[in-house]
């Protein structure tokens, strides 16, 4: 399989082997049809990308600044992984895989893709390379979400039908998952490798602070089970506004790559945390969150009269079990002192979040 040039600046990478042309036609003349702002590429990247592309031509590129990816792009961006390589004249999104990434792990994330598919607000599914390489999906045009322009005047309850149907047709895609309480939260904890992080060069006393409430999590929850299975449905992983674009059609939500199963609750959680976490959400937003909660369990509940029972657990071990849930997925990823940030921030927020609902805390000190 042939494979293209791409000049890495940063996390973004431009394909140099597309003909000048091109790369002015796509990047700058047609730049705001693409909506490039929608994937976090500024026009001064993409005019960036265009002198790139012209530098390579005349040979002005040093080795250093060079990768080779089996497939072809106009732009891209590095993910969790590997790369996402925007086809803009085919409006398709190519990922590629990063080299030595397991087979198995890739045909799970294309089997995923595939399953998500169904998901309307979801990226359409177009292919997948034989030997699990790459994939590719419908690259969605509009605006970000997070853009002021558009979330000017939005308050978060404004956001529920779309963040409603959206989960409703996840849940839909998959038959729920059964399993027993304490092997599950035991498998969670462990998942959590204290050891990658450790040998990090950070700090030994805050690396053991985040694994120690990462374990007191577990114990609170295996503790605090009512029951000795949980009911676990399809869960996007990092749902938030942060992964959702305006349409002409209404809102669409992107980056699916952290699908797993965990609590019904766990996007609605994670939506309502990271607009907090973020300082957009406005007005009594404990209110807002009850209001999500209430109106989406009783919507789970009368489209799967099967899950009753997940939601109505008690909302306490709902939300701390989306704290563990979270918690791993993070400290799974690629270790980086800005990610270990984002970990101990999350952990304050989840904090925060107990002292307001006037819960005891959870043991250990990040």
């Amino acid at each position: 399989m042939p494979s293209h040039r791409f000049f890495k600046a940063g996390q973004f990478l431009v394909c140099i082997d597309q003909s000048l042309p091109h790369a002015v036609r796509h990047l700058g003349v047609r730049y705001g049809r693409n909506k490039l702002g929608s994937i976090g590429i500024s026009k001064t990247v993409a005019r960036a990308a265009i002198k790139a592309v012209a530098r390579g031509k005349l040979g002005l590129l040093r080795s250093g600044q060079i990768v080779e990816l089996p497939a072809f792009g106009e732009i891209g961006v590095q993910v969790h992984g590997g790369s996402k390589l925007f086809d803009l004249g085919r409006r398709e999104v190519i990922k590629i895989f990063n080299p030595g990434t397991n087979e198995p792990d890739a045909a799970q994330e294309i089997a995923a893709a595939r399953q998500v598919s169904k998901v309307p607000v979801a990226p359409r599914f177009v292919d997948a390379d034989p030997g699990m390489a790459w994939y590719r999906e419908e690259y969605i045009c509009g605006t970000h979400a997070t853009d002021e322009e558009f979330r000017r005047g939005k308050a978060i309850l404004e956001f529920y039908p779309a963040v409603e149907k959206c989960l409703l047709d996840l849940v839909g895609t998959e038959a729920v998952r059964e399993v027993e309480t304490e092997p599950y939260f035991r498998e969670l904890a462990a998942k959590a490798h204290c050891g990658r992080w450790l040998n990090a060069g950070l700090s030994e006393d805050h690396v053991k602070g985040v694994f120690a409430y990462i374990d007191g999590l577990r114990r609170w929850l295996t503790s605090q089970a009512q029951s000795a299975h949980l009911q676990l449905v399809p869960v996007h992983g990092d749902f938030s506004l942060v992964n959702a674009i305006a349409t002409t059609d209404g809102l669409r939500f992107i980056d699916w790559e952290g699908i797993s199963t965990g609590c019904v609750y766990d996007d609605i959680f994670n939506f309502l945390f990271v607009e907090r976490y973020y300082e957009r959400a406005t007005g009594s937003f404990m209110n807002d969150m009850s209001a999500f909660l209430d109106r989406y369990g009783q919507a789970v509940r009368e489209r799967f009269p099967e899950m009753a029972d997940a939601t109505e657990v008690d909302i306490t071990f709902a939300r701390r079990q989306y704290y563990l849930e979270r918690l791993k997925l993070l400290v799974s990823r690629e270790v980086s002192p800005n990610l270990f940030k984002v970990v101990r921030q999350s952990i304050e927020m989840f904090r925060e979040f107990d002292r307001e609902a006037g819960d005891d805390a959870v043991q250990g000190d990040p």
